[in-house]
C-alpha cells in the first residue's frame, strides 16, 4: 500500500457553504488560502487545519480574522490572521508547513544564484501581499520597488513607522520578499486604502533580476 501523500488543508465555511482548500502559506501570525467562498475582510470565523506528513497527522480548529482579500485566478486569495497567535498548537501547524514548503521564511537567506527570492522575512512582522504577476502590473510594481518605495493596498493599514513584510508575486510564479517601513497612509490608484512604504535596500542580485523584468 502506498503512503499517503503529504497535505496541508484548511476547511472553512460561510453560512451553509463549506470548502476544503490547500494551505498556500503560513507564518506565526496567520495563514493564506485561495477559495471561491464569499469571504469579507474583517469577518471572523473558525477554520479547521488538517495536515498529514508520513505517519504524522494534525487536525486543529482555530479562530481567524480575514485580514485581506486579493483576486486570484479562481476566486480570491485570503489572509486569515490567527485570533490567538500565542496558542501552542500553532507551532505544530508551522512545523507541518515547514515540511511542505508552505511556511514563510523567518531568517535572512542567501538568494540562489539564478532566482533570488528572499531579502529578509520575520514572522512577527505584518505581511502584505502584492500581486504583480500580470504583464500589465509587473513593470509598474518593479519600477516602484527599484525606486525604494511601494504603495500597497490593505484594508487595515499598519501604524505609521511600523515595519512590514511584503510578499511580491511576480510573473512565472516567482516571489520576492521585501521589508519596509510605513511612512504614510493613503489610497491606491483605484481608490482603495493603502500604505506607502519605504523599502530596505535590496541586494544587487535581486535588483539585477528585477531590472530584467522591465525589458
Amino acid at each position: 500500500m502506498s503512503a499517503t501523500a503529504p497535505s496541508a488543508l484548511v476547511a472553512l465555511a460561510v453560512g451553509e457553504t463549506r470548502a476544503v482548500v490547500p494551505l498556500e502559506l503560513t507564518d506565526a501570525r496567520g495563514l493564506e488560502v485561495e477559495t471561491t467562498l464569499p469571504l469579507r475582510a474583517g469577518d471572523t470565523l473558525e477554520v479547521q487545519v488538517r495536515c498529514v506528513a508520513g505517519a504524522s497527522r494534525l487536525m486543529v480548529e482555530l479562530a481567524v480574522r480575514i485580514e485581506w482579500l486579493r483576486p486570484a485566478k479562481v476566486g480570491q486569495r485570503a489572509r486569515l490572521a490567527f485570533a490567538r497567535p500565542e496558542v501552542p498548537v500553532i507551532a505544530d501547524v508551522l512545523a507541518f508547513a515547514q515540511k511542505m514548503g508552505r511556511r514563510a521564511p523567518e531568517k535572512p537567506a542567501a538568494p540562489p544564484a539564478e532566482e533570488p527570492v528572499a531579502v529578509r522575512a520575520t514572522a512577527s512582522l505584518p505581511t502584505l501581499l502584492v500581486d504583480a504577476s500580470t504583464d500589465g502590473s509587473s513593470r509598474l510594481m518593479v519600477d516602484e520597488v527599484l525606486s525604494g518605495s511601494l504603495l500597497v493596498a490593505t484594508p487595515e493599514p499598519p501604524e505609521k513607522n511600523a515595519e512590514t513584510l511584503v510578499r511580491l508575486e511576480l510573473p512565472e510564479g516567482r516571489v520576492v520578499w521585501l521589508c519596509g517601513r510605513v511612512v504614510y497612509h493613503g489610497q491606491t490608484r483605484d481608490g482603495r486604502p493603502g500604505v506607502g512604504l519605504a523599502l530596505e535596500a535590496l541586494p544587487e542580485g535581486v535588483r539585477r533580476d528585477l531590472r530584467g523584468l522591465r525589458r
